[in-house]
């Protein structure tokens, strides 16, 4: 009985074979702009880079399908170009998370390996002269070769002496030191360093200090205010006191902005160096690895293309909004008659049809037609003033907010002045109790008492009182407890309504007295 258990256990544990899943040839599947897009390389450049890492990366043996060298670039390639987490890298290139985080490290590790082949000072006297005629020609600043300055890459925090990583700004960084010519290569990088060391102590602390202060170089090196002044590294002038020394200053910036420049397309090259979810160890070599991939990047001439990077979406998938209307006319239809109005023959452009129902969204409709009801009544109020008649008083600061709305037949719903105020109250400040209140006054009557007026019907209050009470409250200081009381149609003669000191603002009640008076 005990065989015959056996015997059915060890059928059971049979081997399986594994699966393996079927991966595309991406660099032959996409095109150049695709491949760029995704890699931030073309195909050329792809294997130009998989030929110099082949010697690190390639595999002894095909057992258990092991990765090939080109599918090993690309996986580092999409880590650098976006930065993104690896299991969503590792869906879109039929790999395993854990094999996109091994690969990564391997690839980066190699890259680093090569920083003393393709990021070298220049030496000869051929390259010193051809870097001070590149310089010289940016702002005619004579005898320069090279500009300094640090960035940094932030990173998450780490587990050991995490406190040494914390910069001015509190984040988790690494400072890197980058040297650069006039070709926005880079010539010389440190990056060992955490968040919180100041930039001259790098300078201080590394190899190309002790090296030029030993052996005085042909040329000088420009940095900023935050270096100090050496017989090879000029700074600018913290006050300047005559025109000369202005003219440097502008020399100065002018040719130092070639670190800047580096920089920033070092960061928007490669989109990791924004933030990396790794150690510092692991971090300084993706750093050094992207700067290498930087300098092959500009050896190679490839150039930083932000159409692909940024390319906006087809015609189709973007809404062309129509053009604001006409401001109303009494014999012109209103509201959303006036919108199906038989349009212009004269006008020809294509943005001026309306877009196909089914590419505009429900928010898209009411957003514009919002902005199209107060685009009316503006336009209609612009013409109600006439120059001949008096100002109408616009309100203070310290009191009540009066306006005036002429009527119009194009009236918005409550459900759109409400979910305006509620936009309003969740945007400005100390506007919780706001309530629009449906009253309006006959056209033909006038207010005999402010706190007093009458309710009709026909409601004028618009999306445009709270329009404009939101522009005063986010342009004026002071306005966080202003009151909308619709008003008369006449003329507003009287100065602004102030509450009387000796009677009640309300019918029936009585005004309280002095502070000192109550008990």
């Amino acid at each position: 009985m005990t065989s015959i258990v056996h015997v059915l256990r060890h059928r059971q544990r049979r081997y399986k074979p594994r699966q393996y899943v079927q991966r595309g040839n991406f660099i032959e599947q996409y095109s150049n702009d695709e491949l760029y897009a995704r890699f931030r390389f073309r195909r050329e450049d792809i294997l130009y880079i998989c030929e110099i890492l082949r010697p690190h990366l390639q595999r002894p043996t095909r057992r258990s399908h092991a990765l090939t060298v080109e599918e090993q670039v690309l996986i580092a390639l999409r880590f650098f170009a976006c930065g993104s987490f690896y299991e969503v890298i590792a869906d879109g290139l039929a790999v395993t998370k854990s094999t996109v985080g091994h690969v990564m490290h391997s690839v980066a590790a190699a890259l680093a390996g090569l920083i003393h082949q393709y990021v070298r000072f220049p030496d000869t006297e051929e390259e010193i002269t051809q870097t001070k005629r590149k310089f010289f020609s940016i702002a005619r600043m004579p005898n320069t070769i090279g500009a300094i300055d640090c960035t940094h890459i932030h990173i998450q925090a780490p587990h050991e002496r995490e406190w040494e990583f914390v910069n001015r700004k509190g984040r988790h960084s690494i400072n890197v030191q980058l040297i650069g010519n006039a070709d926005l290569k880079i010539t010389n990088c440190v990056v060992r360093w955490p968040g919180s060391v100041h930039d001259a102590r790098i300078l201080r602390e590394s190899h190309l200090y002790r090296r030029l202060q030993q052996t005085a170089p042909d040329g000088i090196l420009l940095g900023d205010s935050g270096y100090p002044l050496l017989r090879w590294l000029m700074t600018p002038f913290a006050t300047v006191t005559c025109d000369p020394q202005q003219r440097y200053n502008n020399a100065h910036s002018a040719t130092r902005g070639t670190i800047e420049r580096i920089n920033g397309v070092l960061k928007r090259r490669f989109a990791c160096l924004n933030y990396l979810r790794v150690e510092p160890k692991q971090a300084c070599n993706i750093i050094s690895a992207c700067i290498v991939l930087h300098n092959i990047a500009q050896l190679r001439r490839v150039p930083l293309n932000e159409d692909i990077l940024d390319r906006p979406p087809l015609e189709a998938e973007v809404p062309q909004l129509q053009p604001p209307p006409p401001p109303h006319q009494a014999d012109e239809p209103a509201g959303r008659a006036e919108e199906e109005a038989t349009p212009d023959p004269d006008s020809s452009s294509p943005s001026s049809d309306p877009p196909p129902p089914h590419l505009v969204s429900t928010s898209s409709q009411k957003k514009e037609r919002l902005r199209q009801v107060v685009i009316r009544w503006l336009e209609t109020n612009e013409e109600a003033n006439d120059p001949d008649q008096e100002p109408q008083h616009q309100g203070e600061g310290s009191g009540p907010f009066v306006a005036w709305l002429p009527p119009t037949a194009d009236l918005p719903s409550r459900k759109d002045l409400a979910q305006v105020v509620g936009n309003l109250k969740g945007r400005v400040k100390g506007v919780r109790k706001l309530r629009v209140e449906t009253g309006t006054m006959d056209p033909g009557q006038t207010a005999q008492d402010p706190n007093q007026l009458p309710n009709v019907p026909d409601s004028p209050p618009t999306k445009a009182l709270a329009q404009v009470m939101g522009n005063l409250r986010f342009r004026v200081k002071g306005l966080k407890k202003l009151r909308v009381q619709p008003a008369s149609t006449s003329r507003l003669d009287e100065k602004p309504l102030a509450r009387p000191s000796g009677r009640s603002p309300f019918p029936g009640q009585t005004a309280p007295g002095p502070r000192s008076d109550r008990q």
